[in-house]
């Protein structure tokens, strides 16, 4: 038996037992809608509960708990959501258990030793960006906010979503990689300035435990990993339809949203997150070639990371974020079709200069 340390507690389980749930295709991660979203997950929560069977009685009924709160909360009608889920965050099952990125964000993508995030845009227009035009949209009092929803998203407020590769911002966008109306900027957090970070991290996906992946400074153990996730899979549920408004699947996503938003506003916070685009990751080679994630030795989540920032509560006159705008430094956006293939396009944008918009 292999004994695991957390919170000052002892939890013994066998690894092997652990894994062999991991493995089950039927926990795998994003996750399709079968019926509705809350019957999707009011299954899957009761499959996963019944083969918790390595755990202590206690351990699964603290795990069933976090589900049928996690239920409860989508049934609710929304003026009552919020107040119920900043209950489900002061749990101590929650807390103690969920990942707080404070230091250094995770090196993902194709990066080996800098955090490079990207962020693309179509255009049908042939001229010169600016880097604040590849931001987040300008927020002011006569901004005028779709009415799509997105996933981690705050009511007719912008935010800045960011990508570990171009392929992600692809998938995101629901283009083809030979879509050439696309421009794309590398992002960095700027060195000059300290950050404090708040970033709840949900990205990890029951594949990482099985399969090989780059290792990170810090990542979920697996009692940890146990207890939240089932709030990661109420966050990565596939949409079936993104035409209607509100958006069921991204109920629980956008409630942590605006919670990060209300309690960490003062320090740079958002969410770490898995695509949930297309359940069916692959990347490309040089040559331009697909592999499948299924039919290689490696996890690709790392190649398919996101980050949402919320703009924080201080805009400058052109509505940028005062925050987000120190945090970050830029490169001038660049037309795709300027470059071979996505791999070009990315390592290029690696030996731009960054600069933080003024």
């Amino acid at each position: 038996m292999t004994s695991i340390v957390k919170n000052k507690k002892t939890y013994m389980f066998s690894i092997q037992e652990f894994k062999n749930l991991m493995l089950d295709e039927k926990i795998s991660l994003p996750i399709l809608v079968d019926d509705d979203y809350d019957n999707t997950l009011a299954e899957l929560f009761n499959y996963y509960c019944e083969h918790l069977t390595f755990l202590t009685v206690k351990q699964r009924n603290s795990i069933r708990l976090i589900c049928n709160n996690i239920l409860e909360i989508i049934n609710l009608d929304s003026e009552e959501q919020f107040e119920k889920f900043e209950n489900f965050m002061k749990l101590d099952i929650v807390k103690n258990n969920l990942r707080i990125i404070k230091k250094e964000m995770p090196v993902d993508g194709y990066g080996k030793t800098r955090v490079n995030l990207f962020k693309l845009r179509q255009t049908n227009l042939s001229k010169k960006y600016k880097r604040e035009e590849i931001f987040h949209v300008p927020y002011t009092k006569h901004t005028k906010m779709t009415t799509t929803s997105y996933r981690y998203n705050i009511e007719k407020k912008p935010s800045l979503y960011l990508g570990s590769t171009v392929q992600c911002c692809m998938s995101e966008l629901g283009i083809d990689v030979n879509e050439k109306s696309v421009i794309g900027s590398m992002y960095r957090l700027n060195e000059e300035k300290s950050h404090e970070l708040y970033i709840i991290d949900l990205g990890k996906r029951p594949i990482d435990f099985t399969k090989r992946t780059a290792p990170i400074n810090e990542d979920y153990q697996p009692i940890s990993y146990l207890f939240i996730y089932p709030l990661i899979v109420a966050c990565s549920v596939v949409v079936k339809d993104k035409k209607v408004p509100n958006i069921p699947e991204y109920q629980i996503s956008n409630l942590l949203y605006r919670w990060i938003n209300k309690y960490h506003n003062h320090q740079l916070c958002g969410i770490r997150y898995f695509s949930c685009s297309d359940p069916f990751y692959k990347i490309r080679d040089k040559k331009g070639n697909i592999i499948y994630e299924a039919d290689s030795k490696m996890s690709f989540t790392r190649y398919y990371i996101n980050y949402a920032f919320p703009i924080g509560k201080d805009v400058d006159s052109q509505g940028y974020s005062e925050k987000l705008k120190e945090a970050f430094v830029i490169t001038l956006p660049r037309y795709y079709k300027e470059f071979e293939n996505i791999i070009y396009f990315e390592n290029k944008m690696k030996t731009l200069k960054l600069e933080r918009i003024k």
